[in-house]
């Protein structure tokens, strides 16, 4: 503490590297051998001994450092790469627009997988439009839906455990975003199913999971770059992240409830209802699969001990 705070960086550091000889074990050490890198200029090097330490509030500050030097070498690349950014999105949604605009006539029995799945970015971008023709000129399929929804909670695990150090979540909490997602379109197929049947809805079960899975592209489309930004970001920009997910499970929602007055053929005012009662069946289901467990636990619990005890000699 006190060649830190005389400023003599480099003893200090030399001392925080014999506590580490006798244990290198203690977290403090690390993190005040990292604070002398850090205000000695080796920011690399600070940061590998905050992540030891699983600092990331200092990591934060010596990664800032690192990306500003970074950026200085490297600032002429960044406006080439916004622009092969957006040739890239203009590419992709140009193609997605001339493989849409062929005629649904010409086009039965020659439409691929891939066809199906660039038929998604018109859908979330026309979604009326998108949502009829799913349904009754046969332009997506529930293959392509399945594999987006898959997709989208692969993009949600990677963000939890492959993304950057400063924003990866709990090894136990992995694949918590993944389960949530497809639990979560399981049981809105199911409420909004049994509901529909009984209120005279147009949709069949497998248009209403068609749709519900198409719905979740908005989670794949942002959660790329959202993963690739998350390299780049320190913590006091996490903001930039959380709006992307709040605009991607928004931008759901609303393909969602449009789903839902297309496929069925509803009205405002009934879709509106429909999307309050299918809440709260989803509700109820999930407090009754609770206390089924609840009850079950017991239960298994008692014939496990009676067949323990049936199998003494």
């Amino acid at each position: 503490m006190r060649l830190h705070d005389e400023r003599r960086y480099s003893e200090e550091a030399d001392v925080w590297k014999q506590v580490l000889l006798r244990n290198n074990n203690i977290d403090i050490a690390y993190i005040g051998l990292g604070n002398a890198l850090f205000k000695d200029g080796e920011y690399t090097e600070a940061m590998s001994l905050f992540r030891i330490a699983s600092d990331k509030a200092n990591y934060s500050l010596a990664f800032k450092e690192v990306r500003t030097r970074a950026l200085s070498d490297w600032i002429l690349l960044i406006p080439v790469a916004v622009i092969g950014l957006i040739a890239g999105l203009i590419f992709l949604f140009s193609a997605a627009a001339r493989c849409n605009a062929v005629p649904v006539q010409t086009a039965i029995g020659r439409r691929t997988l891939p066809e199906h799945l660039l038929y998604s970015l018109h859908l979330i971008t026309h979604p009326f439009d998108g949502f009829w023709d799913l349904n009754h000129e046969g332009r997506g399929s529930l293959p392509a839906g399945l594999l987006i929804l898959g997709a989208s909670g692969a993009v949600m695990t990677l963000e939890a455990g492959a993304g950057g150090y400063l924003f990866q979540g709990s090894s136990v909490l992995i694949w918590a975003g993944p389960l949530v997602l497809f639990a979560g379109i399981a049981l809105f197929v199911l409420s909004n199913w049994c509901l529909t049947s009984l209120t005279e809805g147009k949709g069949t079960a497998r248009q209403i999971l068609t749709a519900s899975c198409y719905a979740t592209s908005p989670i794949l489309l942002l959660g790329i770059p959202r993963l690739i930004l998350s390299y780049f970001l320190v913590l006091e920009e996490a903001s930039y992240l959380s709006a992307l997910t709040v605009l991607s499970y928004l931008w759901v929602g609303v393909l969602l409830f449009v789903a839902i007055l297309v496929v069925h053929q509803y009205s405002l005012p009934k879709a509106l209802l429909t999307v309050l009662f299918t809440v709260v069946a989803m509700v109820v289901i999930i407090v009754l699969s609770l206390m089924f467990f609840n009850l079950l636990e017991p239960m298994v619990s008692f014939f496990i001990n009676y067949y323990r005890e049936l199998s003494y000699p």
